[in-house]
C-alpha cells in the first residue's frame, strides 16, 4: 500500500528542487552582465570582437568603456559599427563608477595595453580604465583580461617589430605574473568567450553558487552564504535575496552591514 505521506514529501521535495532550480537559473540570467574595458591596443582587436560576439549571442550584456589611447586607436564610431555599442562611456563621460560596478558582476579587458597592465600592477588608478579595474578588483567582481596587447612573446606584436632585448621582455612577463597573482584571469582575444563562459558557470554553477540551502516563499527569499568572511561583495553577489544565513563564526565586515542594511537584507548567524 502506498503511503500517502511519501507521496507528499516527493511532491514536495520535486516543488522544492522545481524553484530552486528556477531561482539558479534567474540569477545565472541576471548575472551575465560585464564592463567591456578598452584600453587601446589593437593587438588582437579583431579576435576579441569575435569573442564578445559570442559572448553576447550567450545572452550577455555589456556596457562599454573606451580609454583616451582607445578613442584615438580604435574611435567610438569602430565599435559602434563592430558591436552595435551604444552608451560608449569615455574618460569625458560623467559616470558613478560605484554604481556601474555594482550593476554589472564581470570586468572583460579585451586587450591589456603594455602601459595599463604596468599601471594596474604598480596599484595606479589616474584614470578612467584603471580606476574601475582597481575598484572592481576591490569589490571582489571577477575581472578576465586578454594578453595580446601586453605580452611580449605575441607573435602580432613580434612581427611589427618589436626588438627590445629580453631583460625588457622579462619585466613585462612578470607583470601579467603579478596580474595574475592579483586575482585577475588572464587568457588571449583569441580564447576570451570561453574563458569568460567558463568563468561564469563557475561561479554560478549548482555547486559552487556560495549556497547550501536556498528555500523560496510567497514573502522571502533566502540564502545561506558559506563564505568565512561576508564581504560588502558578498552581499551585492547576492541582493536578490531577503535573508542571507552565514555560519555562526562567520565574520561580517562593517561594509557588508551598512550595505545589508540600505538593501533591507537581513543578515543570520546560525549553526549549520
Amino acid at each position: 500500500m502506498v503511503d500517502k505521506n511519501d507521496i507528499k514529501k516527493s511532491i514536495e521535495e520535486a516543488i522544492v528542487k522545481y524553484i530552486v532550480d528556477k531561482v539558479i537559473e534567474k540569477i545565472k540570467e541576471l548575472n551575465k552582465t560585464a564592463i567591456v574595458l578598452f584600453t587601446g591596443s589593437t593587438i588582437g582587436f579583431n579576435q576579441s570582437i569575435k569573442s564578445l560576439r559570442i559572448l553576447r549571442s550567450n545572452g550577455w550584456k555589456f556596457r562599454f568603456v573606451m580609454s583616451k589611447g582607445a578613442e584615438i586607436a580604435l574611435g567610438k564610431e569602430l565599435l559602434k559599427d563592430m558591436l552595435s555599442a551604444e552608451d560608449i562611456i569615455t574618460e569625458d563621460s560623467l559616470v558613478d563608477i560605484s554604481s556601474l560596478i555594482k550593476n554589472n558582476n564581470f570586468i572583460i579587458i579585451p586587450s591589456f595595453t603594455i602601459n595599463t597592465a604596468a599601471k594596474i600592477v604598480n596599484c595606479i588608478s589616474d584614470n578612467l580604465v584603471t580606476n574601475i579595474i582597481s575598484h572592481s578588483m576591490a569589490e571582489g567582481k571577477t575581472v578576465i583580461a586578454s594578453i595580446n596587447g601586453c605580452c611580449p612573446d605575441n607573435e602580432e606584436r613580434n612581427n611589427k617589430g618589436f626588438n627590445v632585448n629580453e631583460a625588457y621582455k622579462e619585466k613585462l612577463r612578470n607583470n601579467m605574473m603579478a596580474l595574475r597573482s592579483y586575482g585577475i584571469k588572464l587568457t588571449t582575444s583569441e580564447n576570451l568567450a570561453e574563458k569568460v563562459n567558463n568563468s561564469f558557470s563557475y561561479k554560478y554553477s549548482k555547486s559552487n553558487l556560495k549556497t547550501e540551502k536556498v528555500l523560496v516563499d510567497n514573502v522571502h527569499k533566502e540564502i545561506w552564504l558559506k563564505d568565512k568572511i561576508i564581504s560588502r561583495g558578498c552581499i551585492l553577489d547576492n541582493n536578490s535575496f531577503s535573508i542571507i544565513k552565514v555560519d555562526k563564526n562567520a565574520v561580517i565586515t562593517d561594509l557588508a552591514k551598512e550595505e545589508a542594511a540600505r538593501l533591507n537584507i537581513k543578515l543570520i548567524k546560525e549553526f549549520r
